[in-house]
């Protein structure tokens, strides 16, 4: 049997009529994955999943899962997942999770999720995270956490926490904390310096009523 069209129609043929393609990837797949359900594909390929939906792709992988999904992509990947979602991305990975999401990149990443996310990055990664998130970052990461979040950072990192946050940074790392000025009537951001005034790396810190930097209890 030949088929005739564009790489697209013809990987969307491949998995309607080859059982192999529910196990390996299809290169330039373009796939709908629908609730309960399971995807795979190769670099280039576009995956989008409902509720509950498993997504692993290849390099250059674009994935965009439901709530509950698990999306897996490699080198260069761009995840989207809703709430509860898991994303895994490579190198140079792009991921966005919904509320109570877990994100995990790798080197060069840039990570952004919601509420109660909990945010893995590598080296030089770039790491969002909403109300009470948890970001762990690799050396010169950039962490920024909304309030009370925990944000630990390696060696030269910057790490920006809100009220109430508390914030571990490696050496030579700079540690941010906003917080509401009553009297001024704005917002203001503590800042200490790694290795300055007392200031120890690996060591969480907090800000006192006086919104001076303590080690945290």
């Amino acid at each position: 049997m030949r088929f005739v069209g564009d790489r697209a129609e013809a990987s969307a043929h491949l998995i309607e009529h080859e059982p192999k393609s529910a196990d390996v990837a299809v290169i330039g797949a373009s796939l709908q994955v629908g609730a309960k359900q399971s995807g795979l594909v190769g670099a280039l390929g576009t995956l989008t999943g409902g509720d509950y939906s498993t997504l692993t792709g290849g390099d250059y992988s674009t994935l965009t899962g439901g709530d509950r999904s698990t999306l897996t992509g490699g080198y260069r990947s761009t995840l989207t997942g809703g709430d509860y979602s898991t994303l895994t991305g490579g190198d140079e990975s792009t991921l966005t999770g919904g509320d109570e999401s877990t994100l995990t990149g790798g080197d060069y990443s840039t990570l952004t999720g919601g509420d109660y996310s909990t945010l893995t990055g590598g080296d030089r990664s770039t790491l969002t995270g909403g109300y009470r998130s948890t970001l762990t970052g690799g050396d010169r990461s950039t962490l920024t956490g909304g309030y009370r979040s925990t944000l630990t950072g390696g060696y030269r990192s910057t790490l920006t926490g809100g009220a109430r946050s508390t914030l571990t940074g490696g050496a030579r790392s700079e540690l941010r904390i906003r917080y509401w000025d009553d009297k001024a009537d704005r917002y203001r951001t503590a800042i200490a310096y790694v290795g300055e005034n007392g200031i120890k790396p690996y060591v969480a810190y907090r800000l006192d009523d006086n919104h001076q930097f303590v080690e945290a209890a």
